[in-house]
């Protein structure tokens, strides 16, 4: 009898062994196959991003930058600037066939941005004026942004000149 019970017990720990091990053989494969997944997807959110991000020129006044885009690139020109003071930088020149605007306000002005965001109120706060650009056409242009206040007085420029392959 306890032989008889000590091979019933046997075959009952391999049955659960087996059981465990195709259970742990499938638990792993799924794991194989989400870290699989993860990669794929982190592949792609990497090639997205550099897909869909803009390229970035940060300029000050009295600058001149070169930068080279594709055709169909996006630029984002972001230029220091305090709107506390006045000043506000505009869009002084562009050739619009080559180089298009996207963000421009009436006046020809960029958007404001706050350097903190919760400090957005506050007189005196640093920013950014963002100006937002498509390369529509092969070709070299120059833009010329004009830091200004509306009512007059001294001016600055910055420059930026856009090869377009």
């Amino acid at each position: 009898l306890a032989n008889y019970l000590n091979k019933i017990f046997l075959k009952g720990v391999i049955s659960y062994l087996t059981t465990l091990n195709n259970k742990s053989q499938t638990l792993i494969n799924k794991l194989i196959k989400y870290k699989m997944n993860m990669r794929i997807f982190i592949l792609l959110t990497v090639i997205i991003i550099s897909i869909c991000t803009d390229h970035t020129v940060r300029l000050r006044m009295d600058s001149r930058v070169t930068i080279n885009l594709s055709k169909n690139d996006r630029l984002k020109v972001k230029l220091d600037s305090n709107i506390s003071t006045g000043y506000i930088w505009f869009l002084d020149q562009l050739q619009t066939s080559t180089l298009v605007p996207l963000n421009l306000k009436q006046d020809r002005s960029g958007r404001y941005r706050p350097l903190f965001g919760d400090q957005k109120d506050m007189v005196g706060t640093p920013g950014f004026t963002i100006f937002r650009f498509w390369a529509k056409n092969h070709g070299t242009v120059e833009v010329v942004f004009i830091y200004k206040r509306t009512w007059g007085g001294p001016q600055k420029k910055a420059y930026l000149t856009v090869n377009i392959n």
